[in-house]
């Protein structure tokens, strides 16, 4: 479904209890403090295009709490639709189900900006920006064309 309204997540994040890929991650209680903000900026055909603000820096924490929210990240294999699509994945590479399965080939996941704090090397900080991908920008005017008018 889509995103309509800002959510924070303030749940922490450890290692998958059961999963057998390694590096997966779950909110588990003993996880390490993780915080992040979703800021939904448009929704279309089922998807919602999010500003995402993490607070923290853990590991996959973008992709954990989207997805403990319900809406996970378009084209997430690991915390998708079904693990299963990642072990596919490493094992075969994009074949199968996979088109079936995913919206897009990658994460739908991009860093518009990023921000480092003033220090000894940048005593103004030092900020970087990227626009969309042209993947990722594909796909939502994809998107919007399959919405009713």
């Amino acid at each position: 479904g889509e995103l309509r309204e800002p959510v924070d997540v303030d749940a922490p994040i450890g290692k998958h209890p059961t999963s057998e890929i390694r590096v997966r991650r779950a909110i588990t209680v003993d996880g390490q403090a993780a915080f992040t903000r979703f800021v939904p900026l448009e929704t279309c055909a089922g998807y919602s295009f999010v500003r995402v603000e993490p607070k923290t820096g853990r590991l996959h924490q973008i992709r954990v709490h989207a997805a403990h929210i319900g809406h996970p990240v378009a084209g997430d294999k690991i915390y998708g639709p079904d693990e299963a699509l990642f072990l596919e994945f490493i094992r075969d590479g994009f074949t199968g189900r996979l088109p079936e399965q995913l919206p897009i080939r990658r994460q739908a996941l991009h860093c518009e900006r990023v921000t480092f704090l003033p220090a000894k090397l940048w005593p103004d900080g030092l900020s970087f920006c990227a626009p969309l991908a042209d993947d990722m920008a594909r796909f939502w005017k994809t998107l919007r064309n399959k919405e009713p008018l």
